[in-house]
């Protein structure tokens, strides 16, 4: 009877908190990249929700550290308005966004956040709870030149695993979306680390499925650049 008698407690407090899910809301372009022509651009945010959307803008300086991890800090470099809106349920709201800083021998990122406020009073119920999202988009700034170039690296293959070092030695931003080898049968696509900034490097492991000793040829494909690297396995490196 005690248990049953807990479970009921339960399963009220459970409906009592029951979230109210926030207005649903999306961003176009889910990237910018300001070219080197380029002074001022946009984003839209739409609310595809049936109740009215709050949302808050925030910018970050987008780094990177010797290990290839993500570094954001506060930053003034980019001017945005507005900061926060209120959108009308299926609507949108214009965003425009310009630079503060003049452009760098390497690419500058950053990430503007747009971040759901949690309803209003009046909005929800005081016993409910509010689930809120947020969204950064990727922001770029090219140089006046730019050079895409990287190269990979202290290859291993070890117990079946495959680690290698990814560099990116251009001057812009590139982002990883395969690695390919056909005598190998890999085929990779998704990656805990999409993004390499400029000068940044990181290192990858993988295990492979199949061992063949011999010359292969490893296909690295990036969003705007590409590059094929040999890799000769011994017969020690498979058993």
């Amino acid at each position: 009877m005690q248990k049953l008698l807990m479970l009921l407690f339960a399963g009220w407090i459970s409906l009592l908190c029951a979230p109210a899910f926030a207005a649903q809301f999306s961003v176009s372009p889910v990237r910018l990249d300001f070219t080197a022509k380029d002074k001022t651009s946009s984003i839209t945010i739409a609310n595809v929700g049936d109740t009215p959307l709050r949302v808050a803008l925030d910018a970050k300086r987008w780094e990177q550290d010797a290990a290839g991890e993500d570094l954001y800090n506060e930053t003034s470099d980019l001017l945005f308005f507005p900061k926060q809106a209120e959108i009308a349920p299926h609507s949108q709201r214009v965003v425009r966004i310009g630079l503060r800083v003049p452009r760098a021998a390497d690419e500058l990122a950053y990430r503007l956040y747009v971040n759901e406020q949690p309803p209003l009073k009046s909005e929800a119920g005081s016993s409910q709870l509010s689930m809120v999202l947020s969204f950064g988009v990727p922001i770029f700034v090219q140089p006046a030149v730019l050079n895409r170039a990287a190269t990979m690296d202290n290859i291993k293959l070890q117990k079946g695993d495959l680690s290698f070092t990814l560099k990116n030695t251009g001057n812009a931003t590139l982002r990883l979306s395969s690695l390919k080898s056909e005598t190998l049968k890999l085929d990779q696509q998704e990656f805990s680390a999409w993004y390499l900034l400029a000068g940044t490097e990181r290192e990858y492991h993988f295990p492979l499925a199949h061992c063949s000793p011999g010359q292969h040829l490893i296909d690295v494909s990036f969003d705007r650049h590409s590059l094929s690297v040999p890799l000769d396995i011994a017969t020690s490196a498979c058993k």
